[in-house]
């Protein structure tokens, strides 16, 4: 039986539901995983371009990207010839990101804790009352403009 992920995991892999290996499947879903892979060989070698690159995230194993590139490239997987051709636009970075032990995880946590505070607010306050300072504050800054006069032209003052 599959055991629930820790919400408050600090070591490294990845993410709950990121992907499962075939150690956390129980019985039944193994079978039906082999079976769904038997039937069909571009699958079986998608999973198994997918679990490598996935290994290879969760252990930063960042000096296998090119060999891993060089085996999907070999490979009818035109999806996947896609993804290896969006690698290869920013190599370098792909590689720090898989090799480096630096995260921009904390900054983006609070970029979507920011978003969504302004969304509740919006939520609360309503649509009409975010329209209506809209509304006064082009209002004011129209009054501002057409109160100070025309602007003077260029060269004098």
């Amino acid at each position: 039986m599959r055991q629930p992920e820790s919400r408050y995991r600090r070591s490294g892999g990845s993410p709950p539901g990121c992907y499962d290996t075939e150690d956390n499947l129980t019985d039944d879903e193994q079978i039906g995983l082999k079976q769904i892979l038997a039937s069909c060989p571009h699958l079986e070698a998608t999973a198994g371009h997918v679990a490598s690159f996935a290994e290879m995230l969760a252990g930063r194993l960042g000096a296998q990207l090119n060999s891993w590139m060089s085996a999907v490239s070999a490979d009818d997987l035109p999806q996947l010839h896609r993804f290896v051709r969006g690698l290869e636009t920013d190599h370098a970075a792909v590689l720090n990101g898989l090799t480096l032990p630096y995260s921009s995880g904390t900054v983006e946590r609070h970029v979507n804790r920011i978003k969504m505070l302004k969304r509740q607010m919006l939520r609360v306050s309503g649509f009409r009352l975010a329209s209506q300072t809209n509304t006064s504050q082009r209002l004011t800054l129209s009054k501002s403009i057409t109160e100070s006069g025309p602007e003077p032209k260029s060269g004098c003052r």
